[in-house]
């Protein structure tokens, strides 16, 4: 979606630098006819007019129609190095959904997955109730096989991360920047087996997936950190509302001839 808007940006620049260059080139041209018009004139009514004289007319032409030329290429070049004005408030960790985690840093530096939703649209995502189909609109496909055999592997690991998850009530909240103990990497793998195919590489779907395993990570760490119990839980219930997000994506590709649904939080 961010390469389309590019490539539209990228076009409009090219053909602003064609239509200015033009532009200058005729505007210069137009010059060069009236000089040339002008010295036929001089040449009419003085019969003194040489060709030194007309020379010098000449080259006169030509300065002013490679200077325009040049002044407008200039400001074409100018227009491509000067990005359009964009307000910081339409992007941020936080713009889209004020319950993301605010310890998310702005270059993504500290998180699980780089490349996510954040990392590509630069603002945060929904969460997603169980089972809803409202977001996104599709999924993307990918053959049955691949899913079935990312099942298989994966599976088993996730499932203990998401039991360890669901015992954060209990207070006992480890340290995940320290020990993978809620099979968070494991799930953003499976997402990428589940949602990606090497003809048609990553989908904004798996960007969406990593983001809400990003949201998980970061909340769970944030639970950890936090000052009062109240906060800690409060970060836990949104770590949970991330990780049915993600449970529902992986469910909506998850079929019969693949393997079982994920049980919710």
């Amino acid at each position: 979606m961010r390469s389309i808007a590019a490539s539209f940006r990228l076009a409009a620049v090219v053909a602003s630098f064609i239509v200015i260059g033009c532009h200058g080139f005729a505007t210069a041209t137009s010059r060069t006819s009236s000089t040339k018009y002008l010295s036929l004139h001089l040449a009419a009514k003085d019969d003194t007019v040489n060709e030194a004289k007309l020379e010098k007319i000449t080259s006169w032409s030509r300065r002013d129609m490679l200077s325009s030329t040049f002044a407008s290429l200039t400001v074409a070049l100018m227009s491509i190095a000067t990005p359009p004005p964009t307000h910081a408030a339409d992007f941020g960790v936080k713009v889209g959904n004020a319950e993301a985690s605010p310890s998310r840093q702005e270059d993504n530096a500290n998180v699980l997955f780089t490349q996510d939703y954040y990392y590509i649209f630069g603002t945060a995502a929904q969460w997603i109730e169980p089972d809803s189909t409202d977001f996104p609109k599709s999924m993307p496909y990918t053959k049955v096989q691949q899913r079935y055999d990312a099942i298989k592997k994966y599976q088993s690991r996730v499932v203990n991360g998401l039991a360890r998850i669901k015992a954060l009530d209990e207070g006992d909240i480890a340290d995940p920047t320290v020990q993978d103990v809620y099979s968070l990497r494991p799930m953003g793998l499976l997402a990428n087996s589940m949602l990606s195919s090497e003809n048609k590489g990553k989908s904004d779907e798996l960007y969406l997936t990593r983001w809400y395993v990003n949201e998980m990570y970061l909340h769970i760490n944030d639970a950890r950190t936090a000052s009062t119990k109240d906060k800690a839980m409060e970060s836990v219930a949104t770590a949970k509302k991330a990780g049915n997000s993600y449970l529902t994506l992986m469910n909506r590709v998850i079929t019969s001839k693949v393997g079982d649904k994920f049980e919710y939080l």
